[in-house]
Order: structure tokens, then C-alpha cells, then sequence
């Protein structure tokens, strides 16, 4: 559900994010007794690299698919399958492979293996569940994982093979780590516990019970006989692996303790946090020794260089930082990242290290000078909205970062990145003669574009809160918006001007659409009603108040007799457009549906859900036909083609998916 948005600091390098009120791009398994703090996001509008760097967008996800020759409809309906995954997803855990040629990057579709000499993909091994950390076996031939499906999973590095799947967590498992020798594994969890494992039988060995919150980090010592694991409780504890007995508990962090590292030589380790702070700590005496101070935010990650004198830090504040650990000297600070920074991590050799951020890219970038050496983009973490052009050439996506990104819709191409808006952007839609673009952003404005150039047009500013939900009228002179302020704002698009306020709404606006003969408009709102207007004199025509829970969507079928309604109970409910009457309701949604569109013969209905799923339906009879479900979070958005033979989906799982009858 695109929504205001708040982000929670979180294991793995990831942030759970969820809308007011709803539960939208998060995970429905997501922990709530025991869920983080939540602050509000800012994230930055554009994606920067230095015209002298290689930025990387590998086309991979991107390929030219095969045309589909015939239309969804209600016979076919059950053959549709994905044609096309555009994006990589979310990156988050890193690891570098002990020989220092391999890059493993967690993410929330799958697990990535990437060249390091040149960034190239060399294996995508997809998964079902989000993962969260990544870590390889000291003698690099097992990647291990750490998923939000409650799983540690290991993988052959040189097959890509699921070797097993290690089982026993009752929550999102949020780290993983491999012994320095032998067969010892460690993950931690969301369950508040730590697990050893024997990672060659797959084992358990035994469970560490202590921790009162989520358990965000784990470290085996350089000989193996320690674990230091921190956590949301705001301490570090220290374990002797060899009986599961715990030897100290250190507080000295004043809020969420999210990383720890022992440096090489054992002699000391480092923890981080969300007050900003890294302590450096005496690893014999257990004894703070010295607080690094100069972050602006959480930090998420902390690693040391091989030298054992270099620890490596990322924030939420966009920086990475390098430090003297003896002195806590600040020797450099890295700002190329335009987000938070999820993680870092260094090369066997210290020479390169790796980080991974909300900003959709992975840098690489050398330890010694702070130089940035390469770019990977196409990571991207939230896709908020999708859209087809009238001719179906173009498919609009609006983005987490603040962007809006426009697809050739046969080849995946990236035609152009529309950047203007502050913040995130929820909706985008085309007008009906595809010149102009409309947009809806967290920064409270609707902007206009010209389609065809990219170049901004105008910007539409008067509402007080998010603007959610943007319609252009089929005439493509009024673009309706709708807003957190409870109200829905008529603008003209030619000259910019405010026309009309509707404010019969008592909660904030999720959605608005005109009708195909653009007399009449709809809405949804967190009142748990839709309200009909008449689109010319903005006059309040009929309310619908069925519905027991928020609308979050709403939409006429292209024939004008039908409107649907997605609602946070899972419900789709059509209603006859002209009377006003609730005609049926469709349950099949385990969760909150973000959204609704309908086939352009207004025979199918596509819906979007906080359940992971994309399903179809039967508009006359209200039968479930087909669920899609390929993404691995939430979905946002649906939409079909002009010509019904594609549907397209965005997912927090970051990534489009095109859909249709192969």
C-alpha cells in the first residue's frame, strides 16, 4: 500500500517498512511484539555517479521477452505466467569469498554472485523469501543465508545448489556466520535467540536463550571459543561456544545495538548502533575502551581491515567511514551513496571493500584512497507504482528513491529516469493521449511531465500531508490528487491552477479515479468509505459505507458500469457504478489488497496484495481464476496493457514483473 512510510532499523541490512496505518511494504510475517522503533524516511531524489566511473546496470533481469500473440482473458486466465522480472531487488548482506574474486550479495529475491574484478553477474540463485544476510564458508565452497521465512540456508557455491535448509528459528532470521575453522555455524534471530550449528551434517548443536529482543548480530572470536552477539535490548553478550554458557553481558549503547566485529587479532571488538555511536571494547577485560563519535544517524554496519588498526563503519546518515581503532581518529569519510548504507564489508586482503545501500546500487571502492572504483545499479529497493502509456510502449514505475523510471515495455530498456521530487513517489499515471505524466510524492506535490522528453512541466503544490494517488480525466485537462490532508484537490493541467477542494472525507485520501466518461470521480479513504462526486461541479453525489476497514483503492471498469474497491480487510468489493449498489465481494486475499485494475474488456480484475501475491478474477461471477506468485514482498501495484495482453506488477520486493500468455 503506498502510504506515509516510516523505517525501522532492522537486521541484515534491510529497514521493515510499513505505511500509516496499514501494513504495506512490509513483510506480513514481519515481528510485531518485538518490532523496532520507527522514524520517518527522507530518501533522496536522485542517484548520483562521477561521469569517470563505470556504473554498471547489467541487463540480465532486462531481456528481450517474447510478444505474446493473444489477450488475458477468462479462458486463458489460468495459463498466465511471468514473462519478465525487471530489477534486482533490494541489496543488503555482502560478503566478500576468502579469495577475495567473489562478491555475495543478499537481496530480497535471491542470492547474487558477482565478479569483483569487474562487478559482472556470475550466478542469480533465486529465492522464495526475502533475505537478509550472506556469509561464506572459510573455505568458500558454502554461501549461507539468513531469510524472513525463519530459515538458514547453504549453498554450493560452485553449483548454486540447495545443499540444506537449516530449520529451528521461530522468527526472521537476521544474521548468519561461519567459525573463523571447522564445521561451527551461527544465526541469529528475530526469536531472540542464537543457534550453533554443524554446517557439514546440518545439525543443531545448541540453542543461546538470553537475549529479551531481537538478536541483530552474531561474531565468532579468531579461535572459535567465543560468540558476541548484540541486540535490540541495547546489549552485548558474550557466549563460550563450546557449552552455550553466557560469560558476560556488556551495556554501554543507549538504544538498538545493531553490528559487532572482533578485529583480527582477537585483542579487541567493535559494536554499533542506532544512537550513532561505536564503542571499541577490550576483549580480555571486557572493558569499554574508547566511543567513536562523528555519524549523523544509526549505524548499521562495522567491519576491520585485515591491519587489524582500520575498522570500516556505514550509516543511515549516507557515509561510510574508516577510523583508527587505537586512536578513534576519523581518517575518511565516503558520501557517494545518495541513501542509508545497509552494509559494508571488506576483501580478505583489506584492499577493496563493498557496500550496499537504499539508494538501489552496490559500490566497490578502495580502502586505501576512498576512491569509488565501480557502481552497480538496478538494486532497487520499493517499487511503489506501475503504469502503461496508451500505446502500451511505455511502462511508467514509480520509485522509492524519489524517482520515476519509464521502460521500454517489449524490451525492458530503460528509456529515461524522471527526477524532480523530493521524496518517494507513490503513483504516476499517463494521460490519455500519452504527452503528460502526473505523479504523486511524500513531498506533498503533484508534478506534471512531459512524457516524451522526461523534461518537468509543473509542479502542483497546495495539499498539506503525502499526496498518494493522482487521475488525469479522460479529456486531459483536470488531474485529480489525492492526499493524507483528507482531501482531493482538481487541478487544471494546462495552466496549473487549483480548481476545486473536496473535503467531505474525515480520514486521509488513499485513492482517486475518474470515470471513462469523466463525469463522475471516486475515492477511498481511511473513513472506510468511497465517495462519488460529480467531476465538473465537485458536488458530493453518494457514499458508499460498507465497507468495516480503509479503502485503499479504487477504480471504474473501462465500460463504466463497474467499480472495485481494495480494502485493508482483504475484501474486493464491486459496486454498480451508476446505482451506487454493492454487487458482489471477492475474498481470496490473505491479506490487505493495495490495489485493483481491471482488463480493458472490463471482463478480468487483477488485485495486489500485502500477501505477496498478484490474483485474477472474474468481474460477472466474482470467481477466483489465477494467483501469481512470484514476488517476494509486497505488492503495490497492477496494471494492464491498452491491448489486455500484458499485465504488469511492482513489488517492495523491488522489482516489475510483466505477465502474460507465453
Amino acid at each position: 500500500m503506498a502510504a506515509v512510510l516510516l523505517l525501522g532499523v532492522s537486521d541484515g541490512g534491510f529497514a521493515k517498512v510499513m505505511p500509516l496505518p496499514a501494513p504495506a511494504l512490509a513483510s506480513s510475517n514481519a515481528p510485531t511484539s518485538n518490532s523496532p522503533t520507527t522514524t520517518p524516511i527522507s530518501p533522496s531524489s536522485a542517484l548520483s555517479t562521477s561521469l569517470f566511473l563505470p556504473v554498471i546496470a547489467s541487463g540480465t533481469s532486462h531481456a528481450r521477452y517474447v510478444q505474446p500473440k493473444q489477450s488475458i482473458t477468462l479462458e486463458n486466465a489460468g495459463r498466465v505466467t511471468q514473462l519478465a522480472r525487471w530489477g534486482r531487488g533490494a541489496a543488503g548482506g555482502a560478503a566478500f569469498s576468502p579469495d577475495g574474486r567473489q562478491l555475495a550479495i543478499a537481496s530480497t529475491i535471491g542470492l547474487y554472485i558477482y565478479k569483483v574484478s569487474d562487478l559482472t553477474e556470475t550466478r542469480f540463485i533465486p529465492t522464495r523469501a526475502i533475505l537478509t544476510d550472506v556469509a561464506y564458508s572459510p573455505d568458500g565452497r558454502t554461501l549461507a543465508t539468513s531469510s524472513e521465512d525463519y530459515t538458514v540456508k547453504l549453498w554450493d557455491v560452485q553449483s548454486g545448489q540447495l545443499i540444506r535448509s537449516l530449520e529451528g528459528h521461530t522468527n526472521w532470521v537476521s544474521s548468519v556466520a561461519f567459525a573463523p575453522k571447522g564445521e561451527l555455524l551461527a544465526s541469529a534471530a528475530y526469536d531472540n535467540n542464537i543457534k550453533l550449528w554443524n554446517f557439514r551434517t546440518g545439525r543443531l548443536l545448541r540453542t543461546l536463550r538470553g537475549h529479551t529482543k531481537p538478536v541483530r548480530a552474531i561474531v565468532f572470536s579468531s579461535n572459535e571459543r567465543v560468540l558476541a552477539s548484540v541486540s535490540a535490548d541495547e546489549t552485548i553478550k558474550i557466549w563460550d561456544t563450546r557449552n552455550g554458557r553466557l560469560l558476560r553481558t556488556l551495556k554501554g549503547h543507549s538504544e538498538v545495538v545493531r553490528d559487532i566485529a572482533y578485529s583480527p587479532n582477537g585483542r579487541i571488538f567493535a559494536s554499533s548502533s542506532n544512537d550513532g555511536t561505536i564503542k571499541i571494547w577490550d576483549a580480555q577485560t571486557y572493558r569499554m575502551l574508547r566511543t567513536l563519535e562523528g555519524h549523523g544517524a544509526a549505524v548499521t554496519r562495522v567491519a576491520f581491515l585485515p591491519d587489524g588498526r582500520t575498522l570500516v563503519s556505514a550509516s543511515f546518515d549516507k557515509t561510510i567511514k574508516l577510523w583508527d581503532a587505537q586512536t578513534g581518529q576519523l581518517l575518511q569519510s565516503l558520501k557517494k551513496h545518495t541513501a542509508p548504507v545497509w552494509c559494508i564489508s571488506s576483501s580478505p586482503d583489506g584492499r577493496i571493500l563493498a557496500s550496499t545501500s537504499q539508494d538501489g546500487t552496490v559500490k566497490l571502492w578502495d580502502a586505501q584512497t576512498g576512491q569509488l572504483l565501480q557502481s552497480l545499479e538496478e538494486h532497487t529497493w520499493v517499487v511503489t507504482g506501475v503504469a502503461f502509456s496508451p500505446s502500451g510502449l511505455a511502462l511508467a514505475a514509480t520509485l522509492f528513491d524519489g524517482t520515476i523510471n519509464v521502460w521500454d515495455a517489449r524490451t525492458g530498456q530503460l528509456l529515461r529516469v524522471l527526477k524532480g521530487h523530493e521524496y518517494l513517489v507513490y503513483d504516476a499515471v499517463f494521460s490519455s493521449d500519452g504527452r503528460t505524466l502526473a505523479s504523486a510524492s511524500l513531498d506533498e506535490m503533484v508534478r506534471l511531465w512531459d512524457a516524451q522528453t522526461g523534461e518537468s512541466l509543473r509542479t502542483l503544490a497546495g495539499h498539506k500531508g503525502p499526496v498518494f494517488k493522482v487521475a488525469i480525466s479522460p479529456n486531459g485537462r483536470i488531474v485529480a490528487s489525492a492526499s493524507d490532508d483528507g482531501t482531493i484537490k482538481l487541478w487544471d493541467i494546462k495552466k496549473g491552477k487549483l480548481l476545486q477542494s473536496l473535503e467531505e472525507h474525515t480520514g486521509r485520501v488513499w485513492s482517486v479515479s475518474f470515470s471513462p466518461d469523466g463525469r463522475m470521480l471516486a475515492s477511498a479513504s481511511q473513513d472506510n468509505t468511497i465517495k462519488l462526486w460529480d467531476a465538473q461541479s465537485g458536488q458530493l453525489i453518494q457514499s458508499l459505507e460498507e465497507h468495516a476497514q480503509p479503502v485503499y483503492h479504487v477504480a471504474f471498469s473501462p465500460d463504466g458500469q463497474l467499480l472495485a474497491a481494495a480494502c485493508r480487510d482483504g475484501i474486493i468489493r464491486l459496486w454498480g457504478a451508476q446505482t451506487g449498489k454493492l454487487l458482489r465481494s471477492l475474498k481470496g486475499h490473505s491479506a490487505s489488497v493495495n490495489q485493483v485494475a481491471f482488463s480493458p474488456n472490463s471482463r478480468l480484475l487483477a488485485s495486489a496484495s500485502n500477501d505477496y501475491t498478484v490474483k485474477l478474477w472474474d468481474t460477472q461471477s466474482g470467481e477466483y481464476l489465477q494467483s501469481l506468485e512470484e514476488h517476494t514482498g509486497i505488492v503495490e501495484s497492477v496494471h494492464f496493457s491498452p491491448d489486455g495482453r500484458l499485465l504488469a506488477s511492482g513489488s517492495a520486493d523491488g522489482t516489475v514483473r510483466i505477465w502474460g500468455i507465453p
